[in-house]
């Protein structure tokens, strides 16, 4: 599959290993990873409310166990009285069968204590999709909703939509496993639409975002993606380096360099 020949140019994996390391404490962007490797495929964290095999976690701490409006609740959890907190999405994470005997989510618990308190830690913050504690910036926040125009397109397999409207007409898509780099408008969207055709949909997360000055940005971001058809393999995550240009009040993709796997923990920039 075309994604997975697709690697970052040599530069940017020096980049990568000089990255930051892991702030002490529960990390909001070690959870924000662990969640979207580990649970957002069966729980939507989108403020649009809408849910999947789980029911959607945004802005889930605080909220009554069970209280999700559509979403049809196992009976062990249906007679909860209780409010999610830090602490019990952490028991639950350890064992939900253990909490709430007779739920129908099979899930084995996660061993690190450490993942459990990061994923917490990332679900506690106001709203959690929108980032953690609310410390989204502006330029974050711009960017963060192109990232949901990107997922949105990639939904509906327009790809020539996206090569339109979310990258500039000069901008660049490198990677170490492709024999040149693809630049243009029409290469860019010939790219796109093969990945489409691979893929039924991808979740993106920024990790750290960084102003270039007035006008540019560079952002650190995962991409967890789904293969279109479950006999490709199983979901897998990118990390890529974006540099982003605002012109005519709109932000674009200037350059994109991505490779198969994750990031290290990135301090914000």
């Amino acid at each position: 599959m075309m994604w997975k020949k697709i690697g970052f140019l040599a530069a940017v994996m020096t980049l990568l290993a000089a990255a930051g390391a892991k702030a002490g404490g529960c990390s909001p962007e070690a959870g924000r990873r662990l969640y979207e490797s580990k649970c957002a495929l069966c729980h939507p964290n989108t403020p649009s409310g809408e849910h999947n095999i789980g029911p959607n976690l945004h802005a889930v701490v605080g909220r009554p166990v069970a209280a999700a409006k559509g979403f049809g609740y196992s009976l062990a959890l249906a007679g909860v009285r209780a409010k999610w907190t830090a602490e019990r999405i952490e028991a639950w994470l350890t064992d939900p069968n253990k909490l709430y005997p007779g739920t129908s989510m099979a899930f084995a618990g996660l061993k690190s204590a450490e993942d459990r308190a990061d994923i917490a830690c990332f679900l506690a913050g106001a709203g959690a999709g929108d980032g953690a504690a609310g410390t989204r910036s502006p330029l974050e926040r711009e960017l963060d909703g192109r990232l949901r125009d990107i997922e949105r397109l990639w939904r509906d397999g327009d790809a020539r939509a996206m090569a339109s409207s979310l990258y500039t007409a000069d901008a660049v898509i490198a990677g170490e496993g492709m024999p040149q780099a693809v630049q243009g408008t029409a290469g860019i969207e010939a790219l796109l639409v093969t990945l489409v055709k691979d893929s039924g949909e991808v979740r993106l997360t920024s990790r750290a975002t960084q102003s270039l000055g007035q006008g540019a940005a560079l952002m650190w971001m995962t991409w967890l993606v789904t293969p279109r058809d479950a006999a490709q393999g199983s979901p897998f995550t990118m990390r890529s380096l974006m540099v982003w240009r605002k012109s005519a009040e709109r932000w674009k993709i200037a350059a994109d360099m991505y490779s198969v796997g994750d990031l290290p923990d990135l301090r914000s920039r």
